[in-house]
């Protein structure tokens, strides 16, 4: 008991000086109004005003942020569920800031190497050996910069870059979404067969809106629209046999295989964009 009572005696002493200075703060204060009425009221209400919305101007701007990349239960509900063994090989990269699916396919897409040794080392989309449904992305947190595919059977790759603003991607419940103007969304989705996008719109107040993306193909590559498909592009390679694990005798040999994959017919469906 005796050291409680010491203590609420220390606390009191250590408590003076700061009840002190608000009286004194509050006198000085009180002087001052009497004497700059109404000016000194109205200056205290603007030092108020300020001080007021330092606080909850950074706030509202963390509400609002975070409202950007939430998902509404009618959107969840449109774009569907991810996979949990998909998001397993989705990575963020902070060197390149961008969320990566299947890191290694990319990477031996610009690398020499047996296909089966790929196949090995990676897996399929759906983490299942068995699955030759093989494909890599990119897809940097900067929207401008564009996604870009790549399919592991063949290597190849391509980049398709949209033609309109939005905010960084930011991966949220198993989805990248990135916010656009007017309270639209772009979310992306990862699948099996490849990736899923849905451009959300909330209340639309106009009849029409253009999405536009731009296609940036190497010269191994030739996009068309697919016969039959009612709009859809395909994107079409020469001979896949081209693209394998081949061995050269001399540079000549492969300049010529080069030369193949670029001249040669392409009709091989590598991607395709519903």
């Amino acid at each position: 008991m005796k050291t409680l009572l010491l203590y609420i005696k220390k606390l009191q002493k250590a408590w003076r000086p700061v009840t002190a200075g608000a009286r004194r703060l509050a006198n000085w204060w009180r002087r001052n109004d009497s004497r700059y009425d109404p000016w000194w009221r109205l200056g205290n209400v603007v030092i108020a005003l300020v001080l007021i919305f330092s606080v909850l101007l950074p706030l509202a701007q963390q509400f609002n942020q975070a409202s950007q990349y939430s998902l509404a239960a009618a959107t969840q509900k449109l774009i569907g569920t991810s996979q949990p063994q998909l998001l397993k090989q989705l990575k963020y990269d902070a060197s390149t800031q961008s969320y990566e699916f299947n890191q290694q396919v990319v990477q031996e897409s610009q690398a020499s190497g047996p296909l089966a040794t790929m196949e090995a080392q990676v897996g399929a989309a759906s983490g299942k050996k068995g699955d030759k449904s093989l494909y890599g992305l990119t897809l940097p947190t900067d929207f401008s910069q564009g996604a870009s595919y790549t399919d592991a059977n063949t290597k190849l790759s391509f980049k398709l870059v949209p033609q309109f603003a939005a905010n960084s991607g930011q991966l949220n419940n198993g989805h990248i979404i990135y916010p656009l103007n007017g309270g639209r969304q772009a979310i992306y989705t990862l699948k099996d067969n490849g990736l899923k996008e849905d451009i959300v719109v909330q209340n639309p107040k106009q009849g029409t809106l253009t999405f536009s993306y731009r296609l940036n193909l190497p010269k191994t590559l030739a996009a068309r629209v697919i016969q039959g498909s009612g709009g859809e592009i395909g994107i079409y390679s020469a001979d896949p046999a081209l693209f394998g694990h081949i061995s050269f005798g001399d540079s000549k040999d492969q300049s010529a295989v080069q030369q193949a994959r670029i001249k040669g017919a392409k009709t091989h469906l590598v991607f395709g964009l519903p």
